[in-house]
């Protein structure tokens, strides 16, 4: 190495060195670990909860600009407004979930180092949102009925009524079964279930006279499920029915003496009949 200085003449001087020069790279670019994946919240989740850690990392040295990195969402849609990243990576709720109604948001996420231009890496988070989170509920759950065997087929006989607490159909929607209980009993030969308007109506499907065993009491349990697939507790019909049995005349001889005379006018009792009657409605004879 040598040196002059501007005089004249210039004098110089020269030297034997070594110099070295470290040149700084940006040679990787910086990478998730545990990216992508998706996580699932509840509709009621609180806001400041966290969601879930982001790691990520770069291969460049850590004490220089380009192993340096720092992570932000950049998309999508409304994602950035019920989501956003804290100071230790955690995506945490950041909105109340029952101002919207989605069940799917999609988050963007970049890691970045400092170089000039950067070096970056995307993730692509999801959070699915469950907002289904209450099953149906009967009230009452418990029902009393009496009908007569001669009640018209596909007549309605009780109606059930049930509520649900989510907010948006199909959650806050639901269809009515039979339980499975049912097949110990005639009731499914002779009932039937039919949903309008989140009610259950139960219907006579068959002419109840038509059942040989003459059963008086059927025991119904009655399902709602959701658009969700959540299920009810059952509500449980007793359904009593009142058979049309003939009454029986208890005090009629095969032979009867009626005294009769020309006294006797139209109107007047000549003979008094006794009779019983096993149904519980009053008939007239």
């Amino acid at each position: 190495m040598g040196v002059h200085d501007r005089g004249t003449p210039p004098l110089t001087n020269t030297v034997t060195a070594t110099v070295t020069v470290n040149i700084l790279r940006n040679n990787n670019p910086p990478s998730f670990t545990n990216c992508p994946t998706s996580q699932t919240l509840q509709e009621s989740a609180a806001v400041g909860t966290s969601v879930f850690q982001l790691s990520a990392s770069d291969s460049d040295p850590p004490t220089t600009k380009y192993g340096n990195i720092t992570l932000q969402i950049i998309g999508d849609d409304n994602a950035g407004s019920f989501f956003t990243l804290n100071s230790q990576n955690f995506i945490v709720l950041n909105r109340n979930l029952a101002t919207d109604n989605a069940t799917r948001y999609q988050l963007r996420v970049q890691v970045a180092d400092q170089g000039s231009p950067p070096r970056s890496g995307l993730c692509v988070f999801s959070v699915n949102v469950n907002r289904n989170v209450n099953a149906p509920q009967f009230s009452p759950a418990f029902y009393n009925i009496s009908i007569l065997e001669t009640q018209p087929v596909a007549s309605t006989i009780v109606k059930l009524t049930a509520t649900d607490a989510d907010r948006i159909a199909p959650y806050n929607q639901f269809s009515c079964s039979f339980g499975s209980d049912l097949l110990t009993t005639k009731g499914a030969d002779y009932f039937t279930v039919t949903t309008v308007n989140n009610i259950c109506n139960i219907l006579i499907l068959r002419d109840l006279s038509t059942d040989l065993k003459t059963n008086t009491n059927y025991l119904i349990t009655v399902l709602a499920t959701d658009g969700g697939g959540l299920q009810s507790l059952p509500a449980t019909v007793n359904v009593t029915v009142v058979r049309n049995t003939a009454p029986v005349i208890t005090n009629l001889d095969r032979n009867i003496t009626i005294n009769y005379n020309a006294s006797t006018t139209a109107g007047n009792v000549i003979y008094d009949v006794d009779y019983t009657d096993p149904d519980t409605v009053v008939r007239d004879l």
